[in-house]
């Protein structure tokens, strides 16, 4: 009977937590939302609706669950910077609920590489493709895409490479000697 009893606590107070965790606001409502970014100046989604650029104070939306999608326009291309979920609770005694607010810091998705290699002049690949050559000094490559990349030297008949992992909006730096081992 105890052990019955037991496993029926256990049970009712995992169905408390699963559905704290699903809790889902009701749709037909409206809040208001309040999404800042750092820096300012991206674009907003919600729901797929732009909502402008940051920082957005206290927007008037429907309520319930949606997809956040923040933007930065590069020169070049859009760059996602969030694509989360989102919920957009009613207001409390005519006040914003604090739910509704999104603030984060975003990093662009970019990095910078500063390589220096033996000997001076080389052919420099990422991922294959040439990308620039070296001069005999520091080579600073800017904006490569976060992520893992093999870098190559091509130095008249010796090669060298290694695997480097570019992090937004920070510099690695690498050097690299031709036909001698891998320095980081």
């Amino acid at each position: 009977m105890k052990t019955r009893l037991f496993a029926a606590f256990l049970a009712c107070a995992a169905l408390a937590a699963f559905a704290q965790d699903d809790d889902i606001p009701e749709r037909g409502g409206t809040g208001h939302v309040t999404i800042r970014t750092d820096p300012q100046g991206s674009k907003v989604f919600l729901d797929g609706e732009e909502l402008g650029k940051t920082p957005i104070e206290n927007l008037e939306f429907r309520t319930g669950r949606f997809d956040l999608i923040i933007i930065e326009e590069g020169r070049r291309q859009q760059i996602e910077l969030v694509n989360q979920r989102f919920n957009v609770w009613p207001d409390k005694n005519g006040k914003q609920d604090q739910r509704n607010v999104f603030e984060q810091k975003t990093r662009m998705p970019w990095g910078n590489l500063e390589l220096t290699t033996t000997p001076g002049k080389c052919q420099v690949m990422i991922d294959g493709e040439l990308a620039d050559r070296t001069d005999g000094g520091t080579l600073t490559m800017r904006n490569i895409r976060e992520g893992d990349h093999l870098i190559e030297i091509k130095c008249g008949g010796a090669t060298a490479d290694t695997l480097v992992r570019i992090i937004g909006e920070e510099t690695l730096k690498v050097h690299l000697k031709a036909g001698g081992k891998r320095r980081r």
